[in-house]
């Protein structure tokens, strides 16, 4: 026998002994003998607490039901948000007296016969417990015809028998229901206002029209339309309604995305950077027409547009991915949003890479749609690598210009009396935009240079008007499209150190790093193994001013954080982001105009020439239209 409570200061409670222990009100508490199978009803109760949760999971099934169907047009009418009413009416395929009244027995479903099928399960329900437990918290009447002018109702209240009678109707299926929650008042007390509901009801049925596009879908709220999309007949008819069911403002501001990898595709439609949301709603994925919710699958699109996103903003846009049969299961949670793949990796890196690489050559990051984004840099003579930063990139001398807070290229100026007098509390008038302009078709080599400010942004002249661009960022950029090239397989300068170094590393990192050697070696790093540890005999001249050593160290640091296989990429990322932004030239450095010029015409060989790695714009224009509502002249 066991004791408890002998240690110190508890007082020794005897053995446990097999039989019930009282309660507080000294009542003996229940013993259940035996195990009983639940009654059908107790069943159908409990599995609408995972189906049922409000009026929007509701509409979920009844919607799904009716795709499954073969319709081609839904209508879903709420009153009072579906607190009172919901009605989804579709012109399906209809159902016979026996599945009419069949449909309302759990497990019973039309779209499984087997096992093997659950592995191609291409339905959007196949569990067989929509219907039955939402009659088992509703009241609810289905009315249906396959299109012979006959066709059934059946009539099903909580707790009751479904009845059932002919009906004169046409082909397609109309299910009412009331009285939700009516037998669960706690459940009830937990549902929101009825505005709340109807827009949680809209927002599944936005999420469904993206992922259906070949269907009518019609949603109201009280007599008033809430959502009315209809069926996209082709290409542009699918854009215009994704732009319609992503959100205003986006009008020409998507772009087709297409791509495929063994065996599965991807098409869909991404939206411009300055279109970003602040959370991951934005992102919509559907997995062989389902709606899915995988928060690996919306990363890979999020990582697809890391170098034009600022830290905390999330893309928009909607993708779609066929897969093969077997290769998606979606028997995993009964709201049949979450799934498990089989490769993972596969779909993770077919969405970054499409989306990285259609945003390289998206029109409004300035280049056009035909045009080559992956132009190799002519390579820098080895003369000129010792200039730093500035004299790798622009062939020129650095300027040693000082205590100039507006710099032109030429002597520094003292301040206009004018420009002094000029309020520093001014508004902007409302018709100019705080956010910067992203410049279709702009060459930065046709900007002429007008002076920097405060050593860090660039006054430059154009056809439109005034463009103002941030050197750190833009050079960043620049600094940045060097280091991918590498990644791609172009071999960057290195230059030689006199003596080599040797890398403070521990055994992992260093081993991680040697694993990767060949990645380290494409920046321009030599390497060597020596007794002491890794040497390093030759630097990338590039970054030979931006403490390349310390670099290399965190990268090797940055493979031991984020492991092997595709999280080498996350790695990479991170460092040659930080690569870039330690290799290049610094705000408050003066520039003179030919070096200004040389950064334009670097600018215009790189991909996605408007933002810098971190995801921050670097060009901001003003038209001449803009300056003259600011001054009041038109």
């Amino acid at each position: 026998m066991r004791c408890i409570g002998s240690g110190i200061g508890m007082p020794f409670l005897g053995p446990i002994i097999s039989r019930p222990l009282p309660s507080s009100n000294s009542k003996e508490l229940k013993v259940v003998g035996r195990i009983q199978r639940m009654n059908e009803r107790l069943a159908n109760r409990i599995a609408a607490g995972e189906v049922v949760e409000r009026p929007a999971s509701v509409v979920k099934e009844l919607v799904e039901n009716s795709i499954d169907a073969g319709a081609t047009s839904i209508r879903v009418e709420l009153s009072e948000g579906g607190l009172s009413r919901i009605r989804v009416s579709d012109d399906g395929c209809g159902m016979d007296r026996e599945d009419a009244l069949l449909c309302f027995t759990r497990h019973a479903t039309s779209k499984l016969t087997d096992d093997a099928e659950l592995a191609a399960i291409r339905s959007l329900g196949f569990r067989g417990e929509a219907l039955a437990s939402i009659a088992s918290v509703a009241h609810v009447v289905l009315q249906t015809g396959q299109g012979q002018g006959q066709g059934w109702e059946v009539i099903v209240t909580a707790d009751q028998e479904p009845s059932i009678r002919p009906l004169a109707r046409g082909r397609g299926t109309t299910i009412t229901i009331t009285r939700l929650f009516a037998n669960t008042p706690a459940r009830r007390a937990f549902l929101k206002s009825a505005r709340s509901e109807s827009a949680a009801v809209t927002a599944w049925m936005r999420k469904l029209a993206l992922a259906r596009p070949e269907i009518d879908l019609t949603v109201t709220n009280d007599d008033r339309e809430g959502l009315k999309v209809v069926a996209a007949s082709d290409g542009d008819a699918l854009k215009r309604r994704c732009e319609q069911l992503l959100g205003q403002g986006l009008s020409d501001g998507l772009v087709d995305v297409t791509g495929m990898r063994e065996g599965s595709s991807l098409t869909g439609f991404i939206a411009r950077p300055d279109l970003s949301r602040r959370d991951r709603r934005g992102i919509h994925l559907v997995i062989n027409g389902r709606v899915v919710d995988d928060k690996r699958l919306q990363q890979a699109v999020i990582e697809g547009y890391r170098s034009v996103l600022e830290v905390g903003r999330f893309p928009v846009g909607v993708i779609y991915l066929e897969t093969p049969d077997g290769f998606v299961d979606v028997n995993v949670h009964p709201q049949k949003t979450e799934v498990r793949l089989a490769q993972p990796r596969l779909l993770f890196s077919l969405l970054r890479e499409s989306v990285m690489n259609r945003l390289a050559s998206a029109p409004w990051l300035g280049l056009g749609g035909g045009e080559d984004v992956a132009k190799v840099y002519s390579p820098t003579p080895r003369s000129e690598q010792s200039r730093g930063a500035l004299g790798s990139v622009f062939g020129a001398k650095v300027s040693s210009w000082t205590g100039s807070k507006v710099s032109t290229g030429g002597p520094a100026r003292e301040p206009s009396p004018i420009s002094s007098a000029i309020s520093p509390r001014m508004d902007p008038p409302k018709s100019v935009s705080p956010q910067p302009s992203l410049i279709q078709g702009l060459r930065y080599a046709d900007l002429e240079p007008i002076g920097q400010i405060s050593g860090t942004y660039l006054l430059m002249r154009g056809t439109e008007g005034l463009v103002i661009i941030d050197q750190h960022a833009a050079h960043e950029r620049v600094v940045f499209g060097r280091l991918l090239l590498a990644l791609r397989g172009e071999v960057l300068t290195r230059q030689g150190l006199l003596l080599p170094e040797v890398l403070p590393l521990d055994e992992e990192e260093a081993s991680h790093l040697l694993e990767h050697r060949e990645l380290a070696e494409s920046f321009g790093y030599e390497l060597a193994v020596a007794e002491g540890g890794i040497q390093v005999k030759a630097v990338p001249a590039l970054l030979q001013d931006a403490k390349p050593l310390r670099l290399l160290v965190d990268l090797a640091q940055a493979l031991v954080e984020y492991g092997g296989g595709d999280a080498v990429e996350k790695a990479v990322d991170a460092v040659i982001i930080r690569m870039a932004c330690h290799g290049s030239i610094r705000a408050g450095q003066i520039l003179s105009t030919d070096e200004m010029r040389a950064l334009m015409k670097q600018l215009d060989d790189v991909e996605h020439r408007s933002h810098c790695p971190h995801g921050r714009p670097f060009v901001l224009q003003l038209t001449t239209e803009e300056l003259e509502r600011w001054f009041h002249r038109v």
